[in-house]
């Protein structure tokens, strides 16, 4: 080859990405290109006509690539993808792949070697991540006492499982399991009717569109027995290849428990009316009574200060009392039962309604009310949303004692959609600390309440029935932070 052409194959060489060193039979450098320079840390006057090995202040002296080349290339023509790792001076630990040829020089009277080198440092680490996050991956999967599997398309067929799905379906193996799809192992149709097979391809396209979705379901053990689930369906990337994980939860106990309570709150509920109910007519009576004793006695008896006074003052008092409480409980029990129709609620006019009925004892307590201007609109029971706000403001009011009482009614930016937030809050005093735990429980009462204690309890309840969070804490005064739906008719 003339040195044109010498230096045409030259250029050529040192366009390739990879480095790339020439050899003569004696293991010297006769050339390489600006990759091998580069990645290396040396020069051309470093290196040619340099034994390998010697390269770099011995850098280049690795055990398995004199073996390969003293040893191996001799004996083959080629060697492919010969994995190398060794620690270089100059660069740190690397990982390289040597691909090494022998070639006859154009002289025909001695052979050279062509090394390529391949730094796969970077692979190796991802590779090492990936098998160690698949591995953890695996673990939690098997360890989870959810029942976890895979999905894959186009049949949509579980693919794998853990030991927690064979148990909640009752297969004896992966083998068994797998051979089903999610409609096969459920009856034909769920509980609203629909085929369960249509549904589930349904989920499915839910879960690829959105990425994931969570739903409740109906399945089936292999027994025969059905059970209430959730589901939980995710859209993965494995190996390439999209497929959806499922995570399917037994919440057989959750909906017994959930009947139970139902029933007990309907008990309950039933029990405060009935004793409501009972209790309103004798009070009505001895409050009649009590009336009816004071204008028959004799003018001049029941003087101020007497003990028939007293005595019928106590006896009043009392009786108004037990009724506030009969209509607290009836408060309470109504506020837990589930409104027959939802209405859309302007909770600005609602707000106006409870200042106005409670405008006397503001303006006695001398107390400042700032209310946002827009609260938007809940979608609810009007009654509710009233015995909601009528609680929390009269609370303000009453356990304000601040020479200057401030109440402010706010509407709060809600990130999640279908709801609205709202804040209360007054610059009163706070809510003890040791208290705020029990703040909601009913009949739970403040150091200085005189109420019943059940206020706070409809608050929670309303707030519950509707799906919402309730939170109460204390920032320059008490706080009351709450949601109510805004869902569409």
């Amino acid at each position: 080859m003339n040195s044109t052409g010498l230096e045409y194959a030259q250029n050529i060489v040192n366009t390739v990405r990879e480095p790339l060193v020439v050899l003569d039979d004696k293991l010297r450098v006769l050339s390489a290109n600006r990759s091998f320079y580069g990645t290396f840390k040396v020069t051309p006057e470093m290196s040619e006509n340099i034994l390998l090995f010697d390269l770099g202040n011995g850098q280049w002296e690795i055990p398995k690539l004199r073996e390969l080349l003293e040893e191996v290339l001799p004996k083959s023509t080629t060697i492919e993808d010969f994995e190398v790792e060794h620690n270089f001076p100059a660069i740190g630990q690397k990982t390289m792949l040597i691909n090494a040829r022998r070639m006859r020089h154009e002289t025909g009277a001695r052979e050279i070697i062509l090394l390529a080198i391949e730094d796969i440092t970077e692979r190796k680490a991802f590779e090492e991540t990936l098998n160690q996050s698949e591995e953890k991956y695996r673990t939690l999967f098997e360890s989870s006492w959810d029942a976890l599997m895979t999905l894959a398309p186009p049949s949509w067929r579980f693919t794998s499982c853990n030991r927690a799905a064979l148990e909640v379906f009752g297969a004896k193996d992966e083998s068994e399991f797998t051979s089903f799809g999610s409609w096969d192992l459920s009856p034909d149709l769920q509980p609203d009717g629909q085929s369960s097979a249509t549904k589930a391809r349904e989920m499915i396209d839910k879960a690829l569109r959105d990425g994931s979705v969570l739903f409740e379901w109906t399945h089936r053990r292999l027994s025969g027995e059905e059970f209430p689930a959730t589901v939980l369906l995710t859209r993965m990337e494995i190996g390439g290849e999209t497929v959806v994980k499922g995570t399917v939860r037994d919440i057989t106990e959750r909906k017994v428990a959930e009947k139970a309570l139902l029933r007990a709150n309907k008990e309950l509920e039933g029990y405060a009316q009935t004793v409501s109910h009972d209790l309103k007519g004798p009070l009505t009576s001895i409050t009649l009574a009590a009336s009816t004793l004071g204008r028959l006695l004799p003018k001049g008896f029941a003087t101020e200060g007497s003990e028939i006074t007293d005595l019928l003052r106590i006896l009043d008092s009392n009786v108004w009392k037990s009724a506030a409480l009969i209509d607290d409980l009836l408060a309470f029990a109504e506020a837990g039962q589930t409104p027959k129709t939802l209405e859309t609620v302007d909770i600005s006019e609602v707000v106006r309604s409870v200042l106005k009925e409670k405008k006397e004892l503001i303006e006695e307590r001398g107390v400042q009310v700032s209310v946002d201007d827009d609260l938007g609109v809940a979608v609810m029971d009007p009654t509710h949303a009233y015995q909601m706000f009528s609680n929390l403001v009269g609370n303000a009011v009453k356990h304000n004692d601040c020479e200057n009482p401030e109440i402010r009614i706010s509407c709060l930016v809600e990130t999640r959609p279908g709801r609205l937030r709202y804040l209360v809050r007054d610059n009163g005093p706070g809510l003890p600390d040791e208290e705020m735990e029990d703040i909601f429980l009913p009949f739970h009462k403040g150091g200085n309440s005189t109420g019943t204690g059940i206020g706070l309890s409809i608050v929670d309840k309303v707030v519950r029935l509707y799906d919402g969070e309730v939170r109460a804490y204390n920032g320059s005064g008490a706080c009351f932070e709450f949601t109510l739906p805004i869902q569409s008719l």
